[in-house]
């Protein structure tokens, strides 16, 4: 089973603290997971992070 929640809000309460661990990261950097403790329960979010091209000045 995989939940998927793709909403803006990461459960991360005034005051908690969460972390994106090193050995939670992907070889490529592309996928990391923030880990945290909401309301006293062990969580874990995953993000995967695309990068764009920046844009060009004349």
């Amino acid at each position: 089973m995989t939940p998927r929640n793709r909403g803006d809000k990461w459960d991360i309460g005034p005051g908690d603290l969460g972390h994106v661990n090193a050995k939670w990261t992907s070889d490529d950097g592309g996928t990391i997971w923030l880990v945290f403790a909401g309301s006293d329960n062990f969580c874990a979010r995953r993000a995967k992070l695309t990068l764009s091209a920046l844009p060009t000045t004349a």
